[in-house]
């Protein structure tokens, strides 16, 4: 199975979560090219950011440290992609705006995760590991939630996020998650906002 030792949704290999999501989600919203872009982006992201210094981008969270901190640290990451991607996007490079926005959707779908409640703490890919933690996470994750899923949801928020539809909220993350393919778990959390804001203007020309 092609899922990681984080516990990501899987983006690399025959099985395509975090692509599938965006194209029933945005298939009819973007355009080929920004479909392309928003997809390729969610293997690119998982293949460059596997370090433990990077749990917070995939909603974990780091050894020893608090949920609500790496929340506070996702909710940052979050919001200067979008803002970054939509002054891209306002300069007219719409290619590397998606690149960018695609960051924050991954972000946001891997919080959605089974594997991923309530910031859980990511471990390396370790021997010891193998089977006390990288089997479970691939049983966790290795199917699409479906439509009308959270993942689905938060998919669709990015992009009005980016858009302008909807205005960025202090905190991106719900305390919800879809626990498998037939409904939805829940759990509990510490909201983490980052008191962030962002004066640029939205993606849409």
């Amino acid at each position: 199975m092609h899922t990681d030792s984080r516990g990501q949704w899987p983006s690399v290999g025959p099985l395509k979560v975090h692509q599938e999501i965006i194209r029933r989600v945005l298939g009819g919203r973007v355009t080929p090219e920004q479909l392309r872009i928003l997809m390729q982006g969610q293997e690119d992201f998982d293949r460059g950011t596997q370090d433990e210094v990077y749990a917070h981008m995939h909603a974990m969270r780091r050894r020893g440290e608090k949920r609500q901190d790496a929340r506070r640290k996702a909710n940052r990451f979050i919001r200067q992609q979008i803002c970054i991607a939509r002054r891209l996007a306002a300069e007219g490079h719409t290619a590397d705006a998606m690149r960018n926005l695609a960051q924050a959707i991954h972000t946001l779908q891997d919080s959605t995760s089974p594997a991923h409640a309530n910031f859980d703490v990511a471990w390396e890919p370790t021997s010891s590991n193998f089977f006390t933690r990288l089997l479970p996470h691939e049983y966790d994750e290795y199917f699409d939630p479906g439509g009308g899923s959270v993942a689905d949801e938060l998919t669709l928020r990015a992009w009005q996020y980016f858009t302008g539809e909807l205005n960025m909220p202090a905190d991106f993350f719900v305390d919800e998650f879809d626990l498998n393919k037939y409904g939805r778990g829940y759990f509990r959390g510490t909201p983490g906002p980052d008191g962030g804001g962002c004066d640029c203007k939205s993606g849409r020309r």
